[in-house]
């Protein structure tokens, strides 16, 4: 376990808060309505769609030593890079993901999810029978892993999906925890109480002085 960053601690918090609301919301509807996917859980605006693309780069020409011949000549190379292809809104259902753009529209159902890691600001998601994964930015990457992990394993035509669900609350409330004590004993924590408690003092002085 690495010492989490103060906004990566925030989404643990906000992933916290989201999977907690989600039980609640999702113990008040119909089971059958939830296998048959009829229920949107969440949605996130303006969010931006991104695969792998090549990019060609040209080689170079070398050092001309005779008529024809050069020392050093390379050839053209394709280079993969990450490319925006459309902004829109991200949808999480109970058994699928549903990107709607205003150029593209996207269904990723659940069970072909192979596999899912994040980034800094994006997720990457490899899809079964799908060469290149699909990158997604300007979300919480962290709550994306954690639902689309936990739904990957609910079986919501059985009554033991809620067991399951507490278990993941009870997880990511326990990191939460440990996230934020680690933070708050760590150097970088103690160095921001100080800062904060620098700036009330300023703060209280010039409010005195009113």
């Amino acid at each position: 376990w690495l010492m989490l960053s103060k906004d990566e601690i925030e989404q643990l918090a906000e992933t916290l808060t989201a999977l907690t609301d989600t039980f609640q919301f999702l113990k008040e509807h119909d089971p059958k309505d939830l296998v048959k996917n009829k229920v949107m859980i969440f949605e996130v605006p303006n969010v931006e769609l991104l695969e792998s693309r090549a990019r060609r780069i040209s080689g170079g020409a070398g050092v001309r030593v005779a008529k024809g011949v050069y020392i050093g000549r390379s050839s053209a190379k394709n280079q993969q890079e990450l490319t925006s292809l459309d902004t829109g809104d991200l949808q999480f259902r109970s058994n699928q993901i549903i990107f709607t753009g205003n150029l593209e529209t996207r269904t990723i159902k659940l069970d072909r999810i192979v596999d899912v890691d994040m980034y800094t600001d994006t997720i990457k998601i490899n899809i079964e029978s799908r060469q290149k994964p699909v990158y997604f930015k300007n979300l919480n990457q962290r709550a994306w892993f954690v639902f689309i992990t936990l739904f990957q394993e609910l079986d919501l035509s059985n009554e033991s999906w809620t067991e399951t669900f507490e278990d993941y609350i009870s997880e990511i409330a326990q990191q939460t925890e440990n996230a934020n004590l680690e933070y708050q004993n760590s150097a970088i924590g103690k160095t921001e109480d100080k800062m904060y408690e620098a700036i009330d003092k300023v703060s209280s002085f010039f409010k005195r002085k009113k």
